[in-house]
């Protein structure tokens, strides 16, 4: 078994990291099986239709013991936290000129090697080392 709880991640340089997320302690191992998939690095991450064909999904889920549990003022302070991003983001792309976004905006799409509007930490790292 890769994990008893389901864990929030974070993937730095291909690495995968986990977080404990208590709320999701009662999950059962087929939902276990099916995260581990789809957070698993990309070229093993299973595809949307593998995600739709899983077993957890096609289980009679309406019998399960263990109801989810969630915590809503985490929730909230999720979604606070993304409005307060927004706003400094705003701000921030306020304060810079026209030329000043053109020219992020060239830098931005010179470092996304593959062009998925992302960058990653292999992609910056590149950037920097072409300085």
């Amino acid at each position: 078994m890769l994990f008893k709880r389901v864990y929030s991640h974070l993937i730095v340089n291909n690495n995968i990291y986990f977080l404990i997320v208590p709320e999701f302690g009662g999950v059962s191992e087929q939902a276990r099986d099916l995260i581990c998939k789809m957070i698993c690095p990309v070229k093993e991450r299973y595809t949307a239709e593998q995600v739709l064909y899983h077993n957890w999904l096609k289980s009679d889920l309406s019998s399960s013991k263990h109801k989810l549990k969630l915590n809503f003022e985490h929730l909230k302070m999720f979604t606070q936290h993304q409005k307060l991003k927004k706003v400094a983001l705003t701000f921030i792309a306020s304060q810079l000129s026209e030329n000043e976004i053109t020219e992020l905006g060239k830098l931005f799409r010179q470092l996304d090697a593959n062009s998925d509007g992302v960058l990653t930490m292999d992609e910056i790292q590149n950037g920097l080392n072409n300085i």
